[in-house]
C-alpha cells in the first residue's frame, strides 16, 4: 500500500505482487475486496467518524450487480481502471487520531481499574457483569456477547441471571457510562470531545444529549457546579 498526497485528496493505492496476480487473479480480487472493507472499517475506528472514500478504482471487470459493493463501500466504484486505489478527502485523512493519545488511554485504564476494585468489594451477578464490562472497555464498551464469553456463560444465561436481580445489560452499560461521565467531568484537563471519546460516543453532541437526559444539565453546566 502507498498513501499519496495530491492537491485536493489523498490516494491510497494497492499493488499486489505481480507473480501472485498472474498466478491467481481471482484470489487477488477476493483479497482486494476484503481489504477495501477492512480499510474503511479501520478508518472509522481511527477517526471515530463514518468517513467513506470519495471514490474507488478497480482494474477488474464490472460484475453484473454492484449492489453489495455500493452497500459496503458507500461510494462510487469505477471498474476496469489501470489501478487499485481509494480516494479520500484531505480533511478526513488529516484529522487527529484520538486513539493515539497515550495520556487519554492511560486515564481510561486507571479509571476502569479504580471502578473494578470497588465493584469487586460487592457481591451479586450484576456486579460481576459490571466488573467484566470495565475490564473489557477499550474505549468501546463491550457487547453482551463479549461479556458473556468473558464470564463463560451464554447470552441467554447472562440475561436470565441479570433479570433475576432486576437488571438488564443495557441498564448496566448506561449506569457505568453515567458513572464514568461524572468522574471524567471532574478532571478539568479533559475536553468534552475527549470525554465523549472515552465514553464511546460518536461525537460530543451525542454525549451532551445523553448527559442532559440524565441530569437536565449540559456537561459544562455540571462542571460549573
Amino acid at each position: 500500500m502507498n498513501l499519496i498526497e495530491e492537491e485536493n485528496y489523498y490516494k491510497l493505492s494497492m499493488n499486489p505482487d505481480p507473480i501472485w496476480r498472474a498466478d491467481s487473479e481471482l484470489a487477488v480480487k477476493q483479497t482486494v475486496d476484503g481489504t477495501l472493507v477492512f480499510t474503511i472499517n479501520e478508518f472509522h475506528e481511527l477517526t471515530r467518524k463514518k468517513h467513506f472514500p470519495i471514490r474507488i478504482h478497480l482494474p477488474f471487470k464490472q460484475p453484473k450487480s454492484i449492489t453489495e459493493y455500493e452497500r459496503l463501500l458507500n461510494c462510487p466504484i469505477h471498474f476496469e481502471q489501470n489501478e487499485i486505489a481509494m480516494f479520500f478527502k484531505k480533511e478526513h485523512i488529516e484529522e487527529k487520531v484520538i486513539t493515539s493519545d497515550y495520556n487519554l488511554l492511560r486515564i481510561l485504564v486507571a479509571h476502569a481499574q479504580e471502578r473494578i476494585s470497588k465493584i469487586n468489594q460487592t457481591t451479586g451477578f450484576s456486579e460481576q457483569v459490571k466488573a467484566s464490562v470495565a475490564n473489557l472497555i477499550k474505549p468501546e464498551f463491550p457487547s453482551i456477547e463479549q461479556v458473556a464469553r468473558h464470564l463463560n456463560v451464554s447470552v441467554r444465561t447472562l440475561q436470565r441471571r441479570l433479570s433475576e436481580e432486576q437488571h438488564t445489560f443495557k441498564e448496566i452499560i448506561d449506569g457505568l457510562r453515567k458513572d464514568f461521565a461524572f468522574s471524567y467531568l471532574k478532571k478539568a484537563e479533559l475536553s468534552i470531545n475527549e470525554i465523549a471519546y472515552l465514553l464511546n460516543y460518536n461525537d460530543a453532541s451525542s454525549f451532551i444529549r445523553s448527559f442532559k437526559k440524565w441530569t437536565d444539565k449540559t456537561p459544562n453546566e455540571f462542571r460549573k457546579t
